[in-house]
């Protein structure tokens, strides 16, 4: 697992091969800004009930972790246009308003914990998320906890740059490696190009709904 560092100028916009389209985004920067945002969440969001001197207390575990932060794009209008013979990642866009739509937290490079934010990105809902869960009790295939982590340790064994989901891809992390965008399914934990996931999991007609604001739909 490879995190994306500070990079010389000309790099700091990271291009993904015309064939499997592009991010047109400071990556680097997007990072450190949500890795602030899951920072703050902590500590203000999930110890939002206890005292001044138990937050206090609190922030030596919330600086000693690290944060792993899933940015959060969507389609974009323009996606109306997608074709089987165009790439979906021509067509997504950094989500402006919520840039952050979950975040694991790890200590010494294991996991240490996970958050979503899936209400505040999809439902807008300031004053609820989900809270920051460190069980570490995997029983339920199915449960969101267990799943994400296991996706993580599939992730850990690739060499990725850049976690991300896509609004309305509601089963899938996409990831960045050797400059290429591919997407994992959660519950298979199988690997895709993002525009073979698509004519697998949803279609063409599904994204152009969503594009043009018609949810009658998810994508996987």
């Amino acid at each position: 697992m490879k995190i994306i560092k500070i990079l010389p100028l000309l790099f700091l916009l990271f291009l993904v091969t015309e064939t499997k389209g592009q991010l047109h985004y400071n990556l680097g920067r997007i990072i450190r800004k949500n890795q602030r945002i899951a920072k703050r969440n902590l500590i203000f969001k999930d110890n939002f009930y206890l005292s001044f001197i138990e937050k206090i207390y609190g922030l030596p575990y919330i600086y000693s972790i690290d944060y792993l932060p899933i940015s959060s794009f969507s389609l974009s209008r323009k996606a109306i246009l997608y074709d089987s013979d165009k790439s979906i990642v021509n067509y997504i866009v950094l989500n402006k308003k919520h840039s952050l739509q979950g975040f694991y937290t790890l200590k010494k490079g294991s996991y240490e914990g996970y958050k979503s934010l899936n209400n505040l990105v999809y439902f807008n809902e300031k004053g609820f998320s989900s809270g920051y869960d460190t069980s570490k009790v995997f029983t339920n295939y199915y449960d969101e906890i267990t799943l994400m982590h296991n996706t993580l340790k599939a992730l850990q064994k690739r060499n990725f740059e850049f976690l991300f989901a896509v609004k309305y891809f509601r089963n899938a992390i996409w990831f960045i490696e050797n400059k290429e965008v591919y997407l994992i399914d959660i519950k298979e934990l199988k690997v895709y190009d993002p525009d073979e996931y698509i004519r697998i999991k949803c279609s063409i007609n599904t994204i152009r709904n969503l594009a043009s604001g018609k949810v009658d739909a998810y994508c996987g």
